[in-house]
């Protein structure tokens, strides 16, 4: 009889810990799915951060760079353009190098979080830099 208490109450604990054990696997799992997707969050908050900071700049830089160049001779050459004195091309030529000149101060990870937002990054500096134009257009 001693042996079939023994025997009973080691087989209800050997059930017992494997409950458990399926139980803290379990457990374990969901709190690894949880914390997985705390950091996939936390990435995308990052990555969110990094592109808004990369919209920012690339704003900033339009702004300075075509208020640059309406300083030193987008200004002339237009007005040469409305003239005919010269052709269109030189002032098409100014907003291409306004453009190259903001992709170009671009740090790489800007140009990576851009890339992942946006189609194509030269497209968007483009409109970027004439948004500029056009306002200053505007303003004068």
């Amino acid at each position: 009889m001693a042996e079939f208490l023994t025997n009973t109450a080691a087989t209800v604990l050997m059930s017992f810990l494997s409950l458990l054990s399926a139980y803290v696997i379990m457990y374990a799992k969901k709190a690894k799915a949880k914390t997985e997707k705390e950091i996939e969050k936390i990435e995308n908050q990052k990555q969110r951060e990094l592109f808004e900071t990369a919209v920012k700049t690339v704003d900033k830089l339009s702004e300075k760079t075509v208020s640059a160049l309406e300083q030193t001779c987008a200004g002339e050459v237009r007005k040469l353009v409305k003239e005919g004195t010269i052709d269109r091309k030189y002032l098409d030529d100014i907003g291409k190098d306004a453009v190259t000149s903001v992709y170009r101060q671009l740090k790489p990870e800007y140009e990576k979080a851009l890339e992942k937002g946006v189609n194509d990054v030269v497209k968007y500096i483009t409109d970027s830099v004439e948004e500029k134009v056009l306002a200053l257009k505007k303003a004068e």
